[in-house]
């Protein structure tokens, strides 16, 4: 076993945090609550109000998936499946 200290600048970073969703919508982007954003990370996990979808990158959501895109820092869930009031988006990454 390798017990010796990792790099800094080789770590990656493991964060998480949620959104307050909108009514009707079915997306998220931007700042979360506690202003961190998605941006230009790697998706690790993410959950809808406590149940896990999986994360994609290409195709359509439906159903427990949901689409992730770096670029703009957006989860996208099925159109069919908007959001009930109150609802939080719940995201894992990393840098």
């Amino acid at each position: 076993m390798d017990v010796s200290p990792s790099s800094p600048s080789l770590d990656e970073d493991v964060d998480s945090d949620y959104w307050v969703t909108v009514a009707g919508q079915n997306a998220i982007q931007g700042l979360s609550v506690y202003g961190k954003t998605l941006q230009g990370k790697t998706i690790l996990g993410i959950a809808r109000e406590g149940t896990v979808y999986d994360p994609i990158t290409t195709g359509s959501p439906s159903n427990r998936t949901a689409l992730f895109n770096s670029a703009l820092g957006r989860i996208t869930f099925d159109s069919n499946i908007p959001f009930n009031p109150g609802e939080t988006v719940w995201a894992m990454w990393k840098d």
